[in-house]
């Protein structure tokens, strides 16, 4: 197989190089703030190049949303999608909360939170677009598991928002985020998200009658 061309390979790497500056700009300046050229000079393009790409502001923004944090909610959602019948819900539901709370704490994913928060009254479409590209698959995901439980016994029938089983999560990302650096007090995500599954565990599975 020939090899690709230097300036071409250059040039398909190009968009993620400028969704990884934005990510940096948009995280250290916020979405106002930030200027275009500012993201094409830590890109090492000029301004004009990323409007190639790139034509508005609030469309890099919602790029490098995407880029950054959907494929760990398409992975998890693979990994309920694939679950075998072998596999108990409860066990299942773990893995996904685990692999979601740690991709938030210790990937460039965790910064996004503070970020939507932080624009959300100046720029309501951005938190819009967060809320249906990012919380509505993730709870979607959630939702599907929950009705599997549901369906083979493993949990208890009864209305449950999937937006509970989501929000300890993002609480954890934005205290260690905008809260710790003002307290010097971390959540430490491995005990937290233990804790946190353990009690949303408790509520879904099913519990013996009560004796008489």
């Amino acid at each position: 197989m020939p090899e690709v061309p230097r300036n071409r390979r250059r040039k398909q790497a190009r968009p993620a190089e400028i969704l990884a500056a934005a990510l940096e700009e948009f995280s250290e300046r916020g979405f106002a703030a930030t200027r275009l050229d500012a993201v094409a000079a830590r890109a090492g393009i000029s301004k004009g190049t990323l409007y190639l790409y790139f034509p508005t502001k609030e469309e890099l923004f919602k790029d490098m949303v995407r880029q950054t944090i959907l494929p760990m909610v398409a992975a998890l959602d693979q990994t309920v999608g694939q679950a075998t019948d072998s596999q108990r819900s409860a066990d299942l539901l773990r893995q996904v909360l685990t692999g979601l709370a740690l991709t938030l704490a210790t990937s460039s994913a965790g910064r996004l939170p503070k970020l939507i928060v932080a624009e959300a009254t100046a720029f309501p479409d951005l938190a819009a677009f967060w809320a249906e590209e990012v919380i509505g698959r993730a709870t979607a995901m959630l939702r599907r598991l929950i009705e599997r439980g549901i369906s083979r016994g493993e949990f208890s029938a009864g209305e449950t928002d999937p937006l509970l089983l989501f929000a300890p999560f993002l609480l954890m990302t934005l205290w260690n985020t905008a809260i710790a650096p003002a307290t010097g007090r971390d959540i430490d995500p491995v005990s937290y998200t233990r804790q946190a599954v353990d009690l949303l565990l408790n509520g879904l599975l099913p519990r013996p009658e009560a004796l008489p």
